[in-house]
């Protein structure tokens, strides 16, 4: 519960835009209201909202499904769900 009241919380102050995707990353199709389909890595894909240069919100496919706040850096990715907090760091 405190998880969904936190991302309420951001999505409030900080409202979605439809953001381009980051140069690199996989833009595979886009919905309604902003929500879009990125491939951020090979095995991760997040359907939902762009919402600021490295952040992504909605439905994560991969390795931990469901809703995840996930941010994406060069090497690293970092995903915030109802099961925890995931670090991944590529080579």
């Amino acid at each position: 519960m405190r998880y969904l009241v936190l991302v309420v919380v951001i999505l409030a102050f900080n409202p979605a835009e439809a953001l381009e995707p980051l140069p690199g990353n996989k833009f595979e199709s886009t919905y309604p209201y902003g929500i879009a389909r990125y491939g951020l890595d090979h095995k991760t894909k997040v359907t939902g909202w762009r919402v600021a240069k490295n952040w992504f919100f909605g439905r994560q496919r991969g390795p931990d499904s469901g809703m995840t706040l996930v941010w994406q850096g060069k090497q690293d990715q970092m995903s915030f769900s109802k099961d925890g907090i995931r670090f991944t760091r590529r080579f």
